[in-house]
């Protein structure tokens, strides 16, 4: 599974408190199923709950959620499209360790295509990563464009992520 893995390496570039301290972001894999449909080749999807958690963090969490929309957006963008899942995407639960700082812990369900096809001239079976879909509401950022994010006017993240555009 590689969406834990690119996450985590997401965010901590997009944070500077996780990029200082990217040992303060743990990622766990909560129940998994593996779906195949049985026909004749081996493609398959997973289907699990990431529970990220942020351990004693003193921002504003929106410079952790908007971050992880902007990935979301762009590698599970059926969890804004699909009203049915929206409402269930993203759950959070906080636990403060003291007056200034919190444990966020943050439940979101992903997805990964696995396809696997057998040539039919070695025998082989070949598997690969499937991309997701792109979003068509999403604009591409052809420049890649890191975008500053601002809470009451003091900078408390990056958006480090090619294809999210937000309209003005």
């Amino acid at each position: 599974m590689r969406k834990p893995a690119e996450l985590r390496d997401y965010l901590t570039r997009a944070h500077a408190f996780l990029a200082a301290n990217p040992e303060k972001l743990r990622t766990l894999l909560g129940e998994g199923r593996v779906i195949a449909t049985g026909h004749p080749s081996y493609s398959h999807e997973y289907r699990y709950v990431l529970n990220l958690v942020v351990e004693g963090y003193k921002g504003a969490t929106v410079a952790i959620m908007l971050p992880l929309l902007a990935w979301l957006r762009a590698n599970q963008p059926e969890l804004f499209g699909n009203p049915a899942k929206r409402d269930a995407a993203l759950a959070f639960t906080v636990e403060f360790v003291s007056d200034d700082a919190m444990d966020l812990s943050i439940k979101l369900p992903l997805t990964e295509r696995i396809i696997a096809n057998i040539d039919p001239d070695t025998g082989q079976i070949n598997a690969r990563h499937a991309g997701e879909p792109p979003d068509p509401s999403l604009p591409v950022d052809a420049a890649e464009t890191v975008r500053d994010v601002y809470m009451d006017g003091i900078q408390v993240a990056k958006l480090p992520y090619a294809g999210w555009t937000p309209s003005a």
